[in-house]
């Protein structure tokens, strides 16, 4: 069982960390990802013979056996800038939920549907907080966003869509079709001040 775990570094099950649940797990440190380390990412597993194949595979120079491997070493200040955001993780989590409360507020008030919290069993990170509009409210609340200097991303795009690539009748995809019509993301990173976000439930309350 292989976990991807790319966007849910700091999440709970029932207390258990999540990566902890598979033989693997993957996580993701891009740049629009939860902690960042300028790209790359983790690999976890409690099976050494999982462990001791994937340092052979990201070390170009190390060849027990001969198969094709890749330069994929991190480098020192990437795992320091790493190690430091992992230190603030909980911070991280915490203020990603405060911003999210802000949000549910708002959306209470005018009747949007949202991503809802999970049960209390999960520990939830809010790595996106991502409303769910009418298609034509979509467009206009992220141009009304862009005029107020708020960015919004549409967090599953048509052209992501797998059938687009696999050349499938979008009908058997409705779901993720609505998806993509219907949901805008807005910012929630915990670097967020204070004013941002002032700024940010101005605009949606008066959208």
């Amino acid at each position: 069982i292989i976990e991807d775990c790319a966007s849910s570094i700091g999440a709970k099950i029932n207390n258990q960390p999540v990566g902890t649940f598979g033989d693997l797990a993957i996580f993701s440190f891009g740049a629009t990802k939860f902690i960042t380390t300028g790209g790359g990412g983790m690999i976890v597993s409690r099976k050494d013979k999982y462990i001791e194949r994937i340092r052979d595979y990201i070390n170009y120079d190390y060849r027990k056996i001969y198969y094709p491997r890749f330069n994929f070493d991190f480098n020192d200040i990437q795992a320091s800038i790493g190690i430091a955001q992992l230190e603030k993780l909980n911070d991280f989590i915490d203020r990603r939920k405060y911003i999210a409360n802000k949000y549910i507020e708002i959306c209470n008030k005018k009747g949007w549907n949202f991503q809802k919290p999970l049960k209390n069993e999960f520990l939830q990170n809010w790595y996106r907080f991502v409303l769910f509009l009418p298609e034509k409210d979509v467009v206009r609340l992220h141009n009304h966003l862009k005029k107020r200097g708020v960015s919004t991303i549409i967090p599953l795009e048509r052209w992501e869509l797998l059938n687009s690539y696999l050349g499938l009748d979008p009908k058997y995809f409705s779901n993720s079709v609505k998806a993509s019509k219907h949901t805008l993301s807005v910012p929630i990173y915990p670097s967020l001040t204070e004013a941002n976000l002032e700024d940010i439930i101005d605009a949606l309350t008066k959208f």
